[in-house]
Parts: C-alpha cells; sequence; structure tokens
C-alpha cells in the first residue's frame, strides 16, 4: 500500500471543492433528473486532442469506442460510475480520453444498463458480454485491462470474480479510481453521513443507489460487493483512492482480504483527495499525476 507524494500543496484544491460544493449532483432528484443533470455538469470538461470517438456496440452493449492513433498497445475496457444508477460512456469521455492519451491504445467505454430499471445483476451481466465481445473479435485477453471508476470500479472487481469462477480467460490487469466495492452503506450508523473533503457523495445518496440497483438481494453478495468475494487466482489491480474520501475504507477493506489470498493488488492513497478526483486532471496537478499513473500501470501490464 502507497501513499503518493502531492509534491506540496494544490492550491486550487480548496476552490475545487468549494465548486464541487456548490455543484453536486442533488440527491434528492429522482434518477432521470440526475443522470441529466450529470451528463450537463460533464459537458464542459473536453475530451483530450487527437482521439477518435465513435458510437458503437460491444458483445450486443451500446458503447464507445475511442481510439488513440494506431493501436498496439493494448485495449481497456472502461466501466462508468454512477452508482449504478446514473452516468454514461458520454459522462466519462474527458476522463477515458485522457486515460489512453499518447499511448496507441483502443479504449471501449460501456453504457452498462442502469437500475432501477435494471436491477443487479444486469450492469454485471453487461460486462461480461462485453468482455466476450472482445475476445471474439480475436483479442488477446493478455493484452486487454479493465477499469473503472466509482461503481465501475466495484464492477471491475466483479467482472474479475465472474470470469475467474466461469473459467474464462482473464484479463492481463485491472484498475480501480476510487471503487464502490461494499454496498452495505447502513452497517455502521455512527459514521457521519459525509466529510468535508469530499463532497462528492454522502451516505445517504449511496444507500439510496444501492436499494435501487440491489433490489432484494443482499448487500453482502460478492458480485455486488467485491469485498465479501474469495480473492485467489485474479490478476494484478492498481487501486487508487483518496485520502479524503467517504469511500477510504472500502479500498482499504479489500487490500487487507487481497493480503489474506495472495492476490496482486496495490492500493494507492492520495493524501487529500476527494472521490474521483482523477476527472479533475485539467486542473488539479494531483489528478493529472493520477491520470499519469494509471497510464503507465497499462503501458506495462499491456505491451508485454
Amino acid at each position: 500500500m502507497t501513499d503518493p507524494a502531492t509534491q506540496g500543496e494544490d492550491p486550487l484544491l480548496e476552490d475545487i471543492l468549494a465548486g464541487m460544493r456548490q455543484q453536486t449532483i442533488d440527491e434528492n432528484l429522482d434518477v432521470n433528473a440526475q443522470r441529466q443533470q450529470l451528463e450537463e455538469l460533464t459537458a464542459g470538461f473536453p475530451p483530450a486532442r487527437g482521439l477518435e470517438v465513435a458510437s458503437a456496440t460491444l458483445g450486443g452493449v451500446s458503447a464507445e469506442r475511442i481510439v488513440s492513433g494506431r493501436v498496439d498497445g493494448g485495449v481497456i475496457l472502461f466501466l462508468h460510475g454512477g452508482g449504478y444508477c446514473i452516468g454514461s460512456a458520454r459522462s466519462h469521455r474527458p476522463m477515458t480520453s485522457e486515460l489512453i492519451r499518447d499511448t496507441h491504445m483502443e479504449l471501449w467505454a460501456l453504457n452498462y444498463r442502469l437500475a432501477p430499471e435494471d436491477p443487479f445483476p444486469a450492469a454485471l451481466d453487461d460486462a461480461m458480454a462485453a468482455w466476450q465481445g472482445l475476445l471474439e473479435r480475436g483479442l488477446d485477453p493478455a493484452r486487454i485491462g479493465l477499469a473503472g471508476a466509482s461503481a465501475g470500479g466495484g464492477l471491475v472487481m466483479a467482472l474479475l470474480l465472474r470470469l475467474r469462477d466461469a473459467g474464462l480467460p482473464l484479463p492481463a490487469a485491472g484498475a480501480c479510481l476510487s471503487p464502490w466495492l461494499d454496498l452495505d452503506m447502513l452497517k455502521d450508523e455512527g459514521l457521519p453521513d459525509s466529510y468535508e473533503g469530499d463532497p462528492m457523495v454522502t451516505r445517504k445518496g449511496l444507500a439510496r443507489m444501492a436499494r435501487l440497483y440491489l433490489g432484494d438481494q443482499s448487500p453482502q453478495e460478492p458480485l455486488a460487493s467485491p469485498v465479501h468475494g474469495d480473492l485467489k487466482g485474479l490478476p494484478p489491480v492498481l487501486i487508487q483512492v483518496g485520502g479524503a474520501e467517504l469511500l477510504l475504507d472500502d479500498s482499504l477493506l479489500l487490500a487487507r482480504r487481497a493480503r489474506e489470498d495472495g492476490m496482486p493488488l496495490e492500493v494507492q492513497v492520495w493524501a487529500r483527495m476527494f472521490h474521483v478526483w482523477q476527472g479533475y486532471f485539467s486542473m488539479l496537478p494531483a489528478a493529472a499525476r493520477a491520470m499519469d499513473e494509471l497510464r503507465q500501470f497499462f503501458i506495462r501490464h499491456l505491451r508485454k
């Protein structure tokens, strides 16, 4: 487990946090209104230049395909965040395009089905179908990586568990950005609903999304809450989590489980950072460094 140095204060951090407190997704809105609000909030973040972006389908699932020049550096399947209820490939396009900038990689960002219309395990079923779609295209699984943010990070771990249990080929590596790995948000009633340093999420908002996603399933189901899964036999995974995050304990718990099960997991705890701070790479030096760490992680694992 590492704690990357912030290399001094990020002078814009407090300004960014103040702005986020004014522009967070209203958790009192219904999910359709929240979806629209997220799309509007992320529309002002431009994607990286020099990339080709096209709508596509992968394994029968709607997706966005992003290509960085000639493709000889591997392929990433990206699973977006949004509590399994909101978010899209489009809302995460600035992040996904930055992730493969100058890498000669190909990235598929999945529009998996969302709750409450399609509760668990619909998102996981779509991720599984997309993985099989990549294999049907003749791609070598040793040149494929998984990446996901927030709920998408939890979905990365759930997909790895399902692939292993099904005896299917595993990807070379996975990366989880501020992952949501434990959907039992009500188990520690003594914890505060939110942290001042993390205006992105609240326990109340996450608990609502967990109920919508899980339906009548238990929050201890490992394919919904991977902290309860057996992690043996999984490929290398990098987790980046903020030191000020409400979901920090999710990653720390998974790290303990990984050590017990012998899984090659690295957890980077970035001091003072908030939930999915990596998306602020154009404004926040720590976010730009985090994105570069992720980029280099995939370059190492997918170019072998």
